[in-house]
């Protein structure tokens, strides 16, 4: 059995794996590079804006490309963004009761984008040349053919895509689920990426459709889950740039049938991460509903080994069609609670919201569900959901992908929701049979109010009728701005940069470029992935990293983050899992400051209860919190 919870070491600039394959001789020494293995959270507006600082709408000029050919290669690094230069070297601002925070700045926007925000495209310039396989379609055109094999889900699901920092470089690198042939691993390096081999994850006979991040043992790295069609494998990241599975010796298994998403989180507060495994279908019949889910699992992490205790889910929660789970603390009680978003909401098992209520004897949760008595309602088709305050009011929001449209939902108390279509007056255009995949809430602009990035991709052949025939959807960006004392969400066509449409699936959401800025890696099937690189913009931006070395989970997985600064208070929950559909995103906090040029507090409320507090922080840094 691999090693758990053992001290960690500073890595080098450039590991050995990564010059093998990238083909570099020399490697510089670096130490003290930062970790990103913290798990995301929810951005929550405990406060509101301060009137003497107000949030600018932006304008709605046309989108300003930056992908001539003169502009840079993408780099991990400063000149990332052609609009942007280094400034300062990295500050230690000392300790705060035992821990310490290290401070480096990001590098000065001096082209910066409208305030709103924007993308450049920088697939091109990645180095990323995977292809996410179509899966094939039936030779028969019969619906019996088309809906009744185990492997229809396979033109369903896919386009799962991670992004961490597997070597512990300081440098996220990215996995791509692959549904037919091996999956993929692309090192990051200072020009982008380059393709991995021999590293373990491959897995070329399985059908995989999504992978998820986390540091199960402990040992600072993050590890690795793979899963799909009667597929679930954990790997241990070996730090080597090689993974060892470890499933059958760690205590899990895979459930019959569709395995769609992993989330992690301290169901037990025992101080290490649990795993959820999302089951869909088996069978479908033939009007697509599920003939036999594949049961939802939860395994709890007994230190030395899993345990599973699915028997603590309700019926509800073990039997739906689940394409996304979400932990998160919806009532602030310190535990984890759970969000199962169910596919055929309105003729099978709908999407559940279950409170953890506390250990019962036997050391599992007490799961009540609480999504039939909230207002929310059925919610037909979801495919994919954003779980955080949208609105500012310092309530974690609930927004769901649909079939030919949306369906956000506004906390309006504990567990307690309202459609917010009409009062958050979200317009999108959009066919009946457009389908909304991954629903991705960022802070593009860096003002404090996030907008939400919407992966749009068709049905396969057999779910799709007359009305969604449309073969290639565009994504879309949704702009949030302030309109008579609400939040108001509507389309804009200048924040992506042109392209074609595709068929889009999974997101990953990290700071590829190290900017400071949020950008997403966009699985698409049939094609390869798009890489959406955030544009500078007048905006100070912090990002947070913690890592706590007085936990089994050093990443601490559960602290709440709270920034202060001239009237406006943030706050944001470490959690692990459950946001892009089929995928995975660097653990990293993103905190959109404005034209705040100081923050005046940042304080870490670690899981065992303990406060830290520093005072006058950069407010345009990534910042690393550590805690011996």
């Amino acid at each position: 059995m691999g090693p758990r919870w053992v001290p960690d070491s500073s890595g080098s600039g450039v590991p050995a794996h990564v010059a093998r394959e990238a083909g570099i001789l020399k490697v510089r020494e670096t130490g003290g590079v930062l970790r990103t293995t913290v798990a995301l959270g929810i951005l929550t507006l405990v406060g509101c804006i301060a009137a003497d600082a107000p949030i600018p709408d932006g304008d709605a000029g046309a989108y300003d490309a930056v992908t001539s050919p003169t502009a840079p290669r993408f780099r991990h690094g400063p000149a990332d963004d052609p609009a942007t230069e280094t400034t300062d070297p990295p500050d230690d601002l000392g300790d705060a009761d035992g821990a310490t925070l290290t401070s480096s700045p990001h590098p000065r926007c001096l082209e910066p984008a409208p305030n709103r925000g924007a993308f450049r495209d920088g697939t091109a310039d990645s180095g990323v040349d995977f292809v996410h396989a179509p899966f094939p379609e039936p030779q028969s055109g019969r619906i019996e053919d088309i809906l009744t094999a185990r492997f229809q889900i396979g033109g369903l699901a896919g386009g799962g895509v991670a992004a961490a920092d597997l070597d512990d470089d300081g440098r996220p690198d990215l996995i791509f689920a692959q549904i037919i042939g091996p999956n993929a691993v692309y090192w990051g390096v200072e020009d982008g990426f380059v393709p991995a081999t021999n590293t373990g994850l491959e897995l070329p006979s399985a059908l995989s459709v999504g992978v998820s991040t986390a540091d199960y043992n402990g040992d600072g790295l993050p590890d690795v889950a793979i899963f799909g069609l009667d597929l679930l494998r954990l790997f241990r990241n070996d730090g080597d740039g090689t993974f060892t599975d470890v499933t059958s010796e760690e205590g899990l298994a895979a459930a019959a049938g569709w395995t769609t998403g992993v989330s992690w989180a301290d169901v037990d507060l025992d101080g290490d991460l649990d795993l959820l495994a999302a089951g869909y279908a088996v069978t479908l019949l033939s009007d697509g509903i599920p003939l036999q889910p594949t049961e939802t699992r939860l395994w709890r992490n007994d230190h030395t080994r899993f345990v599973d205790i699915s028997q603590s889910l309700p019926p509800e929660a073990v039997h739906g069609a689940a394409l996304l789970a979400t932990f998160r603390d919806f009532d602030a009680d310190g535990d984890p609670d759970l969000l199962l978003t169910h596919d055929f909401g309105e003729v099978a098992e709908n999407t559940v919201l279950l409170d953890n209520a506390g250990l019962l004897d036997d050391g599992t949760p007490h799961w009540i569900d609480r999504f039939d008595t909230s207002g929310a309602g059925t919610v037909r088709a979801p495919m994919g959901g954003a779980v955080r305050d949208l609105d500012g009011d310092g309530r974690i929001d609930l927004w769901f992908s649909d079939l030919g449209g949306l369906r956000p939902l506004r906390a309006v108390g504990e567990f307690d929701f309202l459609d917010a279509s009409l009062s958050w007056g979200v317009e999108l255009s959009a066919a009946p049979g457009d389908t909304s995949w991954s629903v991705v809430a960022l802070d593009l602009g860096g003002w404090g109010r996030p907008g939400l990035f919407h992966a749009y991709g068709p049905l396969p052949t057999g779910y799709r009728d007359a009305a969604s025939e449309i073969l290639e959807q565009p994504d879309r960006w949704l702009h949030a701005r302030a309109g008579g004392g609400e939040t108001v969400f509507e389309e804009t066509d200048d924040v992506l940069p042109p392209g074609p449409a595709g068929n889009s699936r999974g997101v990953a959401v990290s700071d590829l470029d190290r900017n400071g800025v949020p950008d997403l890696v966009v699985g698409r099937i049939g094609e390869g992935p798009r890489v959406l690189l955030g544009r500078c913009t007048d905006a100070n931006r912090l990002v947070v990293e913690l890592d706590d070395a007085r936990r089994a989970d050093p990443r601490s997985v559960g602290a709440v983050v709270t920034v202060s600064a001239g009237g406006t208070t943030l706050s944001r929950t470490m959690d692990a899992g459950g946001l892009g559909t089929f995928s995975g995103s660097e653990p990293i906090l993103f905190f959109g400051l404005g034209a705040r040029d100081e923050v005046d507090a940042l304080v870490i409320t670690w899981p065992d209860g303990l406060e830290d507090r520093f005072e006058d922080v950069c407010s345009h840094c990534r910042v690393r919190v550590s805690r011996d």
